[in-house]
């Protein structure tokens, strides 16, 4: 989506869900048996892209880690767009998405303000 300020947002929320399935076992006497397969896994990702206007903004040094429940990745752009890649086992929901938001808008600064530095 367009921003107001010139930046395009796009955000996209994936949940993927690994789900065993049962299986026929066969014993050492040749009888076979149906086993039920286990619980199923789920794995949330988020990924966020700010393509920024370059004439008004630029992006400060990031590195990825721990934001509240995710890990976050930092795939590397020199393009005037910032990109995370946040992912969790644990369920998501709207504030986990504003956030990873605020996160990546922490990042963004206005044109002509120095960039932070990891000492500050």
């Amino acid at each position: 989506m367009p921003l107001y300020d010139g930046n395009l947002l796009r955000v996209s929320a994936v949940e993927r869900v690994k789900a065993r399935l049962g299986r026929w076992k066969r014993s050492r006497s040749g009888k076979s048996k149906w086993k039920a397969g286990g619980a199923p896994q789920a794995r949330n990702e988020l990924r966020v892209a700010v393509a920024l206007n370059a004439a008004a903004y630029q992006v400060a040094p990031i590195q990825g880690g721990r934001v509240g429940k995710f890990l976050v990745e930092v795939p590397q752009s020199d393009d005037g767009r910032l990109e995370l890649r946040a992912s969790t086992d644990a369920a998501i929901d709207g504030w986990d998405i504003l956030r990873l938001l605020r996160f990546a808008y922490d990042h963004v600064q206005p044109r002509g303000v120095p960039a932070l530095t990891e000492g500050q």
